[in-house]
C-alpha cells in the first residue's frame, strides 16, 4: 500500500560533478548520452552505455548512467537490479549505488536484502526520504515496534508526511489502541482531509471502548469525503455492530459460528481464539467445520503464529462427510468443501509468500490448480511467483 509514495533516489548531474576517473573515450560516451536521455531516447543511449560496464572497473559514473538508461528504456528488470548489484560490489562505500539498489530490492519485496544498505546512511543530513524506505522495509517484514522506533524527530518537531502511515499501520499491527489513537490524530493534523487516519481514529475508540467518540469520527469523515467514504463507513459501521455484538456474545455460553466471526471483525483475536476451541469440531455440520478451521487460522495469524495458522488451513476439506445421504445433497456438500479448500489453500500461499518461501507457494499453488473452480486464479499466482522468483 505504500510502494505509491516510495520516491526514486535522485542522480546528480553526474558529468558536471565527477568526471575525474573518467578516460576520454568513457567522457565522450556519456556526453552523448546524456543528450540522448535529455532528448527522450533511452533505448539508444542504453544500447551505448550497457557495454561500457562490461568493462574493467567501470567508473561510477557509467553505472549511474547505464543502469538509469537502462531503467528508463524498460530494460528487464533483472537486468537494471544486475546493474546496480555490479556498482554496488564495485564502489561499497558509495551512496548512490548502495540506495538505488535498497530502491530496487523494495520494489521487488525483497526486504530484508534492502535493510543493510540503507542504514549507514539514516542520519544523514537529507535522510528522510531513506529513513521512510528503511521503515517501509521494517513494516513489511513484520518488525513494527522498530517502525515507530525508527521513524521519530526531536521533541516538538513535526514528522515528514509520508512517515504517518507506516507508523499508524504499526500501531495498528501491534493492536496497540491508544498509540494508534495517537498515531492517527498526529496524522490528522497535516492530512485532515484523508480518509485512512479517520477510519484508523474510529477503529482505535472502538477497541478503546469509546464507541461515541468513534461514532463521531465517523460523521466528521462522512461530511468531509460523502461521496468517497460510503463504502469504508459502511465497513466501519459493521465492524462497530461486530464489536458490540462480540462483547455480548462472547461472554455467552451457547457460543456460534456466527458470534465468533464477529469477534474476529471487531478485533478480538486472542479472546476468540479461547472461545472457539469451546467448539467441538466434530460436533459441527461438515461446512461449518471448514468455517471453523478457516476462521482458527486467521485468527493465529493475526496473532502472529504463522505455523499453527497454515496448519489449521490445511485441514481445510479435509473433514469426513456424513453417509446415507442423497445425490443432491452430497453435490452441494462436495461443492461446499472445495470452495473452502480453495479459500484454505489461498490463505497459505498467502502466507508463505509474505515469508518468502517462494518453493512452499508454489506447491500450494499447485494444489490450488487441481481445483477447477481454482485453477485460474492459480495460474495467475503461480504466472506472479515465476515474475518475483526470476528476479531472484
Amino acid at each position: 500500500m505504500f510502494r505509491s509514495i516510495l520516491s526514486l533516489i535522485s542522480l546528480l548531474p553526474m558529468l558536471a560533478v565527477a568526471a575525474q576517473g573518467l578516460s576520454s573515450h568513457h567522457y565522450r560516451v556519456l556526453s552523448e548520452a546524456d543528450k540522448l536521455l535529455q532528448a527522450g531516447q533511452a533505448v539508444e543511449a542504453a544500447a551505448s552505455l550497457w557495454p561500457l560496464i562490461d568493462g574493467e572497473q567501470p567508473p561510477l559514473p557509467v553505472y549511474q548512467y547505464a543502469c538509469r538508461a537502462a531503467a528508463e528504456a524498460d530494460y528487464p528488470a533483472a537486468q537494471v537490479l544486475s546493474c546496480w548489484q555490479q556498482a554496488q560490489r564495485q564502489f561499497p562505500n558509495e551512496k548512490v549505488p548502495a540506495l538505488q539498489l535498497a530502491q530496487h530490492y523494495l520494489q521487488h519485496q525483497r526486504y530484508a536484502e534492502a535493510l543493510p544498505l540503507l542504514k549507514p546512511y539514516l542520519n544523514d543530513a537529507d535522510d528522510d526520504n531513506v529513513r521512510y524506505q528503511y521503515g517501509y522495509g521494517l513494516y513489511q517484514l513484520g518488525r513494527h515496534q522498530e517502525v515507530l522506533t525508527v521513524l521519530v524527530k526531536p521533541a516538538n518537531a513535526a514528522l515528514p508526511t509520508p512517515w504517518l502511515p507506516l507508523r499508524s499501520y504499526s500501531a495498528l499491527a501491534l493492536e496497540d489502541w491508544r498509540q494508534l489513537q495517537q498515531e492517527s490524530e498526529r496524522w490528522l493534523t497535516q492530512q485532515a482531509e484523508q480518509a485512512q487516519p479517520w477510519q484508523l481514529l474510529a477503529h482505535a475508540l472502538m477497541q478503546l471502548d469509546q464507541p461515541q467518540q468513534a461514532a463521531t469520527a465517523l460523521e466528521l469523515l462522512s461530511l468531509l469525503r460523502p461521496e468517497q467514504t460510503r463504502q469504508p463507513l459502511q465497513q466501519l459501521y459493521m465492524q462497530q455492530q461486530a464489536h458490540n455484538l462480540a462483547a455480548e456474545c462472547l461472554a455467552n455460553d451457547k457460543l456460534t459460528l456466527h458470534c465468533l466471526q464477529q469477534g474476529y471483525l471487531a478485533g478480538k483475536y486472542q479472546l476468540t481464539l479461547e472461545a472457539t476451541k469451546q467448539l467441538a469440531l466434530t460436533e459441527l455440520p461438515p461446512a461449518q467445520q471448514d468455517q471453523l478451521l478457516l476462521l482458527q487460522g486467521r485468527l493465529y495469524s493475526a496473532l502472529g503464529d504463522n505455523e499453527l495458522a497454515r496448519k489449521h488451513w490445511q485441514q481445510v476439506g479435509k473433514g469426513a462427510l456424513p453417509q446415507g445421504l442423497d445425490g443432491n445433497t452430497l453435490k452441494t456438500l462436495r461443492q461446499q468443501r472445495e470452495y473452502h479448500r480453495g479459500q484454505g489453500l489461498l490463505l497459505i500461499g498467502q502466507s508463505y509468500w509474505l515469508a518468502q518461501q517462494w518453493p512452499e507457494a508454489q506447491m500450494t499453488y499447485r494444489e490450488l490448480e487441481r481445483l477447477p473452480s481454482f485453477a485460474g486464479n492459480a495460474k495467475a499466482l503461480l504466472n506472479n511467483l515465476d515474475y518475483y522468483t526470476n528476479l531472484q
